[in-house]
């Protein structure tokens, strides 16, 4: 059985993982009897990947703060190579979170972004289950005092 030793909050002294399955998933091991209840671990490991994943996030939040950006705006927000950004933009549109919308104003191409109303629905949902699993944090109790 592998073990995996997590850091914790200063009010937890320790604990810790086991392995529980052939697919590498760990368990807290804590003495107490198992339930089915998801740890607050496991509800991040299930986040949505589309918009949990930093560069993404961070587009999107961007794009809720306005009502449209443009593609150099969110560039320079996110430090991201036009590449890099180019490629998390289709992602996020194959997800009908954004839409892209390109136009020439004085003769120059500009690429608007904007949330999707499916968008700010994912984002604000992402958002209230994050700080969920951030109060469930929070009510963990110490295996032991220090």
């Amino acid at each position: 059985m592998q073990t995996a030793a997590i850091r914790c909050p200063p009010m937890i002294t320790h604990l810790r993982l086991r392995q529980t399955d052939s697919h590498g998933r760990f368990a807290a091991q804590t003495g107490l009897p198992t339930t089915n209840m998801p740890t607050p671990f496991e509800h991040l490991a299930n986040f949505d990947r589309i918009v949990h994943e930093p560069a993404r996030l961070a587009i999107l939040t961007a794009l809720a703060a306005c009502q449209k950006a443009d593609f150099v705006f969110l560039r320079n927000i996110t430090g991201l190579t036009k590449g890099n950004l180019s490629s998390h933009l289709t992602k996020l549109e194959e997800a009908n979170l954004i839409e892209i919308e390109k136009v020439f104003e004085d003769k120059q191409p500009v690429t608007y972004l904007s949330l999707t109303r499916e968008g700010r629905d994912v984002l604000r949902a992402y958002w209230k289950r994050f700080d969920q699993v951030r109060q469930d944090l929070r009510e963990l109790k110490p295996l032991r005092a220090t």
